[in-house]
């Protein structure tokens, strides 16, 4: 079968890709760049400040790698960047329930990723592959639980795949729900990651 690819072409750890340095006088909404409704590899959004923040809430609205909304409230910094818990692909609004005076602030990305990529468990000779240019770590895991929506599946590391930087491969027999590909560190290039079965074309 032809592999399919998941290509983490949209890696970056860019402090302003979702907000330049704003001012916000009162409660109220970043203005957001358009690259905040694109979508983009599911990873962690950011808020920088050089000054303190730390008083302020953020609410950050945004989806998640299925389209679902999510929601997180992420607590200002003192000069400083700090990172949501949830990865998202999209961010819709980010809100601060108070003024940061003179102090400004800007959201981003920070290519910390996670990406879980669903398999037919009735098939045999699956094989993932790790390719591209890339300075990253990550991690590939397996499940044979279910992945459905509300499920929280005990995810497996494998070994030979912990905190990975260069490219590799691997082969799987079925019973295999999904793979997960975290990416725990991350400076520069476009990991790919591809999954091929035997099922057939």
């Amino acid at each position: 079968m032809r592999p399919r690819q998941i290509n983490f072409d949209t890696l970056a750890d860019v402090t302003d890709f979702l907000a330049s340095s704003q001012q916000l006088a009162a409660a109220d909404y970043l203005v957001l760049l358009a690259a905040a409704a694109g979508k983009f590899t599911p990873q962690h959004v950011t808020l920088t400040s050089v000054s303190d923040i730390q008083t302020i809430g953020f609410t950050i609205i945004g989806r998640d790698q299925h389209g679902e909304i999510q929601t997180e409230v992420v607590t200002g910094v003192n000069n400083n960047t700090v990172a949501s818990a949830l990865f998202y692909t999209e961010v819709i609004s980010i809100y601060g329930d108070a003024g940061t005076g003179a102090n400004s602030v800007e959201a981003g990305i920070n290519g910390i990723a996670s990406f879980i990529y669903p398999v037919d468990p009735y098939c045999h000779g699956n094989r993932i592959m790790v390719s591209g240019t890339f300075t990253a770590t990550y991690t590939v895991y397996w499940s044979n639980q279910k992945i459905l929506a509300g499920e929280t599946p005990v995810w497996v590391a494998e070994t030979a795949q912990a905190a990975k930087t260069g490219v590799t491969g691997l082969h799987y027999d079925g019973g295999i729900t999904a793979f997960k590909y975290d990416v725990t560190v991350f400076t520069s290039g476009a990991p790919i990651f591809s999954h091929s079965d035997q099922k057939g074309a």
